[in-house]
């Protein structure tokens, strides 16, 4: 056999070997657990549930519980773990908890309840010229004129629109003596509610707006007393036409009049979510344009250039003045502990 051909096997039984030896595992680069995008969406929930606060007010409360658990599992991961090592710190579970609590919990909602109230007097740029809470005012108020209303001023839409002017008229009256009564703290604050807004935007538009408002709802009054209900919205005329011929037949006319005005009601309940609908999108603008930005100025700025300095002393002092001390010592010594065992068996395998 050759030189040349006796090298070649060599080398190439040599080769793999020194491939193996050279071919290294590259440490995998730490991934957070909680930064899953389902869980990002998660932690999310309440700036959500904020958001859609004005349409779906329940909804929105129940939201606020899957981003208090997440809460929960960050700020114990943080406590528990130093990136993928176990390692226990009261000072990393104290810094979650102020991110969380300041980004989560306090400035992303705030911004988005501004964003709400801003939107509002936008709904001054459409026809009627009244804000979308002056609006949302008026349906309420009719719903309540609704359920007051018997005999004629139910029957006729002229005698309706004139109790439904008195009393807005007088409503407005009292929410501006009120206004005046009120701090100026409380009196910014509740400029743009559904309250006060009656008193910033301009009555006559107001009381135009309203009448314009119970026109179209006599016209659906007409519509179902003539059974057409093609010129009804389905969800009203499936309401009436179920409870109309029972209550007629059990109660007589007056409860009729009863199903009617619930058919009515529920036609401005649709108003006042049509009209929420631009603060709910409003409400929205904060979490996708601001979301970023808020979450680095409180990690960055506020907890590691302006925070941090006395975390180091308010953990210590926490930490030594509660119940922890002792849960911590007792951490700490289990991984004293566990750090001996594993170097002793270590050095028994190595001695083997």
């Amino acid at each position: 056999m050759s030189y040349n051909k006796k090298k070649s096997e060599v080398n190439q039984l040599i080769t793999p070997i020194t491939f193996c030896a050279d071919n290294k595992q590259p440490q995998k680069k730490y991934k957070d657990p909680l930064k899953n995008p389902f869980l990002i969406a998660t932690s999310y929930s309440n700036e959500v549930g904020t958001a859609i606060s004005e349409i779906a007010p329940k909804l929105g409360t129940a939201l606020w519980v899957p981003a208090l658990m997440y809460l929960g599992a960050d700020i114990y991961d943080k406590y528990k773990n130093d990136k993928n090592k176990f390692d226990p710190s009261a000072k990393r579970a104290f810094e979650r908890t102020v991110y969380q609590g300041l980004f989560g919990f306090a400035l992303l909602p705030a911004c988005i309840f501004i964003a709400q109230n801003a939107v509002s007097p936008l709904g001054r740029l459409a026809k009627d010229g009244i804000s979308t809470n002056a609006r949302d005012a008026v349906f309420r108020h009719t719903k309540e004129v609704l359920t007051q209303c018997e005999g004629e001023n139910f029957e006729n839409s002229e005698k309706f629109k004139q109790v439904l002017e008195k009393s807005l008229r007088n409503k407005i009256q009292a929410f501006r003596h009120e206004k005046k009564s009120t701090n100026f703290f409380k009196r910014i604050f509740k400029y743009n509610t559904v309250k006060f807004s009656l008193t910033s935007n301009n009555e006559e538009k107001i009381i135009a707006f309203a009448k314009k408002n119970a026109d179209k709802m006599f016209l659906i009054k007409n519509a179902l007393l003539n059974e057409d209900y093609d010129k009804v919205p389905q969800s009203i005329s499936k309401k009436y036409r179920k409870a109309i011929p029972q209550l007629e037949t059990i109660y007589g006319n007056i409860n009729a009049n009863s199903a009617m005005k619930t058919a009515l009601k529920s036609y401005q309940n649709i108003n006042i979510f049509q009209n929420k609908i631009l603060k709910t999108l409003g409400g929205f603008m904060p979490i996708i344009f601001l979301g970023k930005p808020l979450s680095n100025f409180v990690e960055k700025t506020l907890i590691k250039k302006y925070l941090n300095q006395g975390i180091n002393e308010i953990t210590h002092g926490f930490v030594h003045n509660t119940k922890l001390k002792s849960v911590f010592n007792e951490l700490d010594k289990q991984n004293t502990e566990k750090a001996q065992k594993e170097k002793q068996t270590t050095q028994e395998a190595t001695s083997k």
